[in-house]
Order: structure tokens, then C-alpha cells, then sequence
């Protein structure tokens, strides 16, 4: 399991899943989603883009992103298991 990854957005040292829970999501059309994106200081990686979305289904975002399901769930995998750093790699 990933640990939890601090950030300082408005001068306040927080974990970016309790920054999350207060953020305003908006409809975002082109996506068919709600969303929110904010710009943090993470002290492990920089400065970085949060973006802040409601949960969905390995098989809804394969369809909106145009591959397969398995790829998808791969992918979330990944991402669980190393965060970021677990979707990096060869041709990723």
C-alpha cells in the first residue's frame, strides 16, 4: 500500500486524500466527469498539478480512454501498488 503524500496548498501542510475530501468538484463536460484540479507543493516531488475526481469503473474510464478494460484495471493496479512512480516504465 501507497503512503499517504503530503502537500502544502495555501501555506497548510495537509495529506493530499484530506485536501481532496474539501475541494469543490465541477461538472467537467469534456471528460463527463466531476473534477477538480489544483496546483500543490508536494516536498517529495515539487511543484505538481492535483487533480481531484470521483471514484469510477476500471471499465468506464477504459471506454472513455479508448482501451481495453484489462488495461485499465492493469493500470489502477499499478497505481495502487507504487503510485506515480508504479505506472512509470518502458513505453509508459
Amino acid at each position: 500500500m501507497s503512503r499517504p503524500v503530503s502537500v502544502v496548498w495555501h501555506g497548510h501542510r495537509q495529506q493530499a486524500a484530506d485536501l481532496a475530501g474539501h475541494l469543490h468538484l465541477g461538472w467537467r463536460p469534456q471528460f463527463g466527469l466531476r473534477a477538480a484540479a489544483v496546483t500543490v507543493y508536494a516536498p517529495k516531488y515539487g511543484t505538481i498539478r492535483l487533480v481531484v475526481t470521483r471514484n469510477r469503473h476500471d471499465a468506464e474510464v477504459a471506454r472513455r480512454l479508448g482501451v481495453s478494460r484489462q488495461a485499465a484495471s492493469r493500470w489502477h493496479a499499478r497505481w495502487r501498488q507504487g503510485g506515480r512512480a508504479g505506472l512509470a516504465g518502458p513505453g509508459r
